[in-house]
């Protein structure tokens, strides 16, 4: 809860898209997704299905 709440701050984003991005981070994991634009500036390691 407090990681999705320091993702969420300042952000425009969705909710959700915040909340995924919190657990990739306190899991340490990669997050594979075609929309990788709503992660850019979380600092969470993304992984598009579409470059592989």
């Amino acid at each position: 809860a407090l990681s999705w709440g320091r993702f969420s701050a300042g952000r425009t984003r969705g909710s959700a898209d915040m909340l995924i991005a919190a657990t990739a981070v306190v899991h340490d994991l990669i997050l594979v997704t075609r929309n990788i634009a709503d992660f850019d500036d979380t600092g969470v390691t993304v992984l598009s299905p579409w470059t592989i």
